[in-house]
């Protein structure tokens, strides 16, 4: 199972101890940024305010959070604020 196993939008590894890692897929972390950056540009321009992109993005990490996915989600939201102009926003 070195390849891992696919499932639900995350890849299951299993290690040589025997424990059982989630990570999301590559595909999901291509659609993730995409959205990620959609959001940011929406804010920018007006389009959608900070309350609205952040129920999307709270609840893409509170999915995200079944996952080993600190450092992504860590990440992604660098990446949202960068773009998007904020600087203070932080993952809770």
């Amino acid at each position: 199972m070195e390849e891992g196993v696919s499932y639900i939008g995350y890849k299951f590894y299993l290690t040589n101890t025997g424990k059982i890692i989630m990570k999301l897929s590559k595909r999901n972390k291509k659609q993730t940024k995409k959205k990620i950056k959609k959001y940011a540009e929406e804010l920018k321009k007006g389009e959608k305010d900070i309350k609205q992109i952040s129920e999307k993005i709270k609840s893409w990490i509170n999915h995200e959070k079944q996952g080993n996915t600190y450092k992504l989600r860590k990440n992604i939201i660098d990446m949202f604020n960068k773009r998007s102009g904020r600087k203070n926003a932080k993952e809770k």
